[in-house]
């Protein structure tokens, strides 16, 4: 690939990508690492200082309006060359608590950030837009593929995940270079193995009954990456 866009940069998997992006055999020529506040990340600042191919550009994903302006930056480094790879994997998270002590400004920004800025969607319909997306953009040679990273020991995923952020991305990386068109649409593990759409909604059954039952933050935390890769 020759350029990507990951959201959520500064930290867990997406600043794990960047790392492993950088020291790949042929990383590519552009990586754009977006953060809510680029002041703060201060480890992926410090990759962007020791590789010139990796741009930090801010981006708070409840702020539509400042989508455009991200774009406008993309666009004039690529200079409408188009960009190969996005990677939607920003989200975030409160500490588990009684819905009764839910505030309204936390249930807002975690649907915003999770749901509504990666695919417009909610995540129960993740899925489906994965595949009609990947209908809609046939022709323009862009495959779109749900991708489960595992649960990963990350701030989100907590000390107790199976899978550490190494593993992961070297699974996801891996299945980005042999995704085929046959893979267009469908929901993958970060292996590469495919995935029922019947999974999806255990783990949602799953994280439905952990909120219930418990009021702390150990529990299970399930991420689903929305990736687009222009052939």
């Amino acid at each position: 690939m020759r350029s990507i866009f990951v959201t959520g940069s500064n930290r867990g998997l997406g600043l794990g990508l960047i790392k492993h992006l950088v020291q790949s055999s042929k990383p590519p020529e552009y990586i754009f690492a977006t953060c809510r506040n680029p002041d703060k990340a201060l480890e992926l600042k410090e990759i962007a200082q020791k590789s010139g191919g990796v741009h930090i550009i801010k981006l708070d994903l409840t702020d539509i309006d400042s989508y455009k302006n991200v774009v406008k930056v993309v666009e004039e480094k690529l200079a409408g060359r188009g960009l190969n790879v996005l990677v939607n994997n920003a989200g975030i998270s409160s500490k588990f608590a009684r819905l009764n002590y839910v505030k309204e400004k936390q249930l807002t920004e975690a649907f915003m950030t999770n749901s509504v800025a990666p695919i417009l969607l909610a995540k129960a319909a993740l899925n489906a837009a994965t595949k009609s997306m990947s209908i809609d953009l046939k022709d323009d040679g862009i495959l779109v593929v749900c991708l489960h990273p595992g649960w990963v020991r990350t701030d989100l995923g907590g000390k107790n995940a199976p899978i550490d952020v190494d593993t992961s991305i070297q699974g996801i990386l891996s299945t980005l270079d042999t995704l085929t068109e046959a893979q267009t649409g469908c929901f993958l593990q970060y292996d590469g193995k495919m995935l029922p759409c019947s999974f999806f909604l255990d783990l949602v059954f799953r994280y439905l009954k952990a909120i219930r039952s418990c009021a702390n933050s150990k529990n299970y935390i399930y991420i689903y990456i929305s990736i687009f890769v222009r052939m």
